[in-house]
């Protein structure tokens, strides 16, 4: 009730929790056992040597440029080769923003107007990149996923580009309409979802509901505005203390 976890997905979590309980788990470690059946975790740097591409896709202010920024800060900390690319060119600032934290990272920023361009630097991200770790990172514009027009724009650019999407979801939200959105962002097909402002939140029904709704795994979580630092991957257990 705290976290405002209703409807379906906090019965599930109840029903999965007092089966854990009813096993002598103590509460803590049932509620993490809850949480991996009910949502489930997969943080993004299972990735090991393997090429990763990146459309981080989610509503207008979730937070996804920063998070671009901090994905492309510790690629360069694992000596990843990276590409960042905007494919935000609609927003006012959004490429200066961008532009801002790579031009600190020292790197250059890429920008693809069209899915045909986008299309053209991930092919060459992946061509120049050889074998080596490959580290692709798109920022895509925020997208009301109520309004099919725009999610089927985004589709089409994040299939030109061969991407997985990443799902930007923001805490704090009422839960219930970040359910609906969830539902709404599935029709993209991300995998996986990284949580945003989870340090100015205190209740995270927001998260779980989106994230059970989307039927996304939950990757990371941003703790702090340093792009430096505060992309922690999330854990049952981490997420259940």
């Amino acid at each position: 009730a705290f976290h405002g976890i209703a409807g379906q997905t906090g019965r599930r979590l109840l029903v999965a929790a007092r089966d854990r309980l009813r096993c002598q788990e103590p509460p803590e470690r049932a509620l993490a056992q809850a949480l991996d059946r009910v949502v489930g975790f997969d943080p993004l740097g299972r990735g090991g040597h393997r090429p990763q591409a990146f459309a981080l896709v989610g509503p207008s202010g979730a937070g996804k440029t920063v998070t671009v920024a901090k994905l492309a800060a510790r690629a360069i900390t694992q000596g990843r080769r990276l590409t960042v690319v905007t494919a935000d060119t609609i927003r006012a600032g959004g490429i200066e923003q961008l532009a801002a934290y790579t031009g600190m990272l020292g790197i250059d920023l890429l920008v693809a107007g069209s899915s045909r361009e986008l299309a053209r630097v991930a092919a060459r991200a992946r061509s120049d990149a050889a074998g080596e770790p490959m580290t692709l990172l798109v920022d895509t514009a925020g997208v009301n996923p109520f309004f099919a027009e725009e999610t089927e724009e985004l589709a089409a650019l994040i299939d030109a580009a061969e991407l997985e999407p990443i799902l930007v979801l923001p805490a704090g939200l009422d839960p219930f309409e970040a359910a609906d959105q969830g539902a709404a962002f599935a029709s993209l097909h991300p995998r996986r979802a990284i949580c945003t402002r989870l340090d100015g939140a205190r209740r995270l029904g927001a998260v779980i509901a989106a994230a059970a709704a989307a039927h996304v795994r939950l990757s990371e979580a941003s703790v702090t505005a340093h792009v430096s630092e505060g992309l922690n991957p999330l854990s049952a257990a981490g997420l259940a203390q």
